[in-house]
C-alpha cells in the first residue's frame, strides 16, 4: 500500500506521517518513509522566482529518483508526504491520498516562524499560498483534513485499515 500525504508547508504533513509510522509499526506493518525535501534536485537546478529559489515549483523535486526509489521499495506500507505529493508524475502510485488543508492565517503564522530559509518576505509567502491553492484545486484524495492532532490519525487509520489484511501481507499482495 502506498499512502500519498499532501498539504502546504507547515499543515503538519510530517507529524502526521511520523505517526502513522508509528501505528502501522506497532500492527507489525514495515513501513517506509518518503520524504519529498529529500529529493530535491540541486540548488542550481531549482527555478527561481523574482530573487529567490522557489522551493514551491514542482521542477524542485527529482521526480525519476523520488519514484524509482518507491518502485524498488518492498515494505508493507509506502508513506511519501510532500507539497508536491498529489503530482500527476507520482499520484498514480498511491492506494489511498491524504490532503491535509490549513487556513491561510495558521499557515502565515506557522511559516513565519519557519527559520530553515531565513526570513522570507510577503511577496513570497502569498507567492507559496497562491501555488498552494492551484495544487489543491487539481486535488482528489480520498480523505481532506484539518491536522489538530491525534484524531486525524484515526481518521486516516480508519480509511486505509481495510485495505490492510488481517495478518502482515507479503510483497506481492500489496495494492499499489
Amino acid at each position: 500500500m502506498i499512502i500519498g500525504i499532501c498539504g502546504i508547508s507547515q499543515s503538519g504533513k510530517s507529524t502526521l506521517t511520523r505517526w502513522l509510522k508509528k501505528e502501522l509499526s506497532s500492527a507489525g506493518l514495515e513501513v517506509k518513509v518518503f520524504e519529498m525535501d529529500h529529493y530535491t534536485v540541486k540548488k542550481e537546478q531549482i527555478p527561481r522566482v523574482k530573487d529567490r529559489l522557489d522551493w514551491e515549483h514542482p521542477d524542485s523535486i527529482d521526480w525519476d529518483r523520488l519514484t524509482t526509489q518507491i518502485k524498488k521499495s518492498t515494505v508493507d506500507v509506502i508513506l511519501v508526504e510532500g507539497i508536491f505529493a498529489f503530482d500527476h508524475r507520482i499520484s498514480p502510485l498511491y492506494s489511498k491520498k491524504v490532503l491535509i488543508e490549513l487556513d491561510k492565517e495558521t499557515f502565515l503564522r506557522r511559516r513565519q516562524s519557519e527559520i530553515r530559509w531565513g526570513e522570507e518576505p510577503s511577496w513570497y509567502l502569498e507567492h507559496v499560498w497562491k501555488t498552494n491553492q492551484a495544487l489543491i484545486k487539481l486535488a482528489t484524495p480520498d480523505l481532506r483534513l484539518m491536522f489538530d492532532g491525534t484524531d486525524n490519525v484515526k481518521r486516516v487509520m480508519d480509511m486505509i485499515t481495510p485495505h490492510l489484511s488481517a495478518k502482515r501481507p507479503t510483497h506481492g499482495s500489496i495494492s499499489t
